[in-house]
Order: structure tokens, then sequence, then C-alpha cells
């Protein structure tokens, strides 16, 4: 559970274009690979939804800071680019492998979702920077 202060979730609450669901015990909100969740006692949780698995990823220390803090957006930025960055890292890795095995073709189409992926991380970031330097 993190905080109970949360300027992320002012953002979603005070903009009538945001849709809330509510539960028996929270109320939440999900939206470019993050959700946030409310707690009846004040307390929040965020998390990755972009996970390769059944079950969502607590967002780092760092990322709830700036969910706390700058908001909604620049938090939902900070995660993308983490996500883009961590998953450009491992179709690098795995292009250099294929190239190392001989597999030209196989190495040439990791690289092309590589420069796909390094792209949306740069996109991401330089949004994040703008929001910060607002």
């Amino acid at each position: 559970m993190g905080h109970t202060n949360m300027k992320a979730w002012k953002d979603l609450t005070s903009n009538k274009e945001f849709t809330i669901c509510t539960t028996n015990n929270s109320e939440w909100y999900v939206n470019y690979g993050v959700k946030i969740e409310r707690f009846e006692d004040g307390s929040f949780e965020v998390k990755n939804t972009m996970t390769n698995c059944d079950h969502y990823e607590d967002v780092t220390d760092e990322q709830l800071i700036v969910f706390s803090n700058i908001g909604w957006e620049a938090g939902c930025c900070d995660v993308n680019a983490s996500v883009n960055l961590r998953k450009a890292n491992k179709t690098k890795y795995l292009a250099d492998v294929a190239l190392s095995n001989g597999k030209e073709s196989l190495a040439e189409s990791l690289l092309v979702s590589y420069q796909k992926l390094i792209n949306k991380y740069y996109d991401y970031d330089i949004r994040l920077n703008n929001l910060l330097s607002l």
C-alpha cells in the first residue's frame, strides 16, 4: 500500500473525462499500462500492468514519488519509459545472440523491434522531462 496523498488521483478525479471504477472496498483506474487504486482507508496502490504474466508489478519507489508529487501523466510517462527501455535492452541482447549464432534474418527483425522500442522510450522520456520542467 502506498501513500495517502496522491496527486495522480487528484488529477484523475478532477477531470470528468476519466471514469473511475468502484469495487466494494476501493476505487480504481487503468490506462497507459498503469493501474491506480484507492482503498477505503485512503491508501493507494500503483501497479505496472505491462507485464508478461498474470499479475501486475508494483511501480518502483521512485516512480511512486512521481505519481504522488507530480501527477498521473508524468507517472505514466515514467513507467512507460522504463518498460520500453527494459524491453529494448532485452531485444537488443536477443538480436546480438541471434547474430552470433549466424541467424542474420532473425537478428535483423529483432533490431527493427529494438529501434521501435527505443523510439517509444525516447518519446516517453521527452514527455516526462517536459512535464518535469513545467
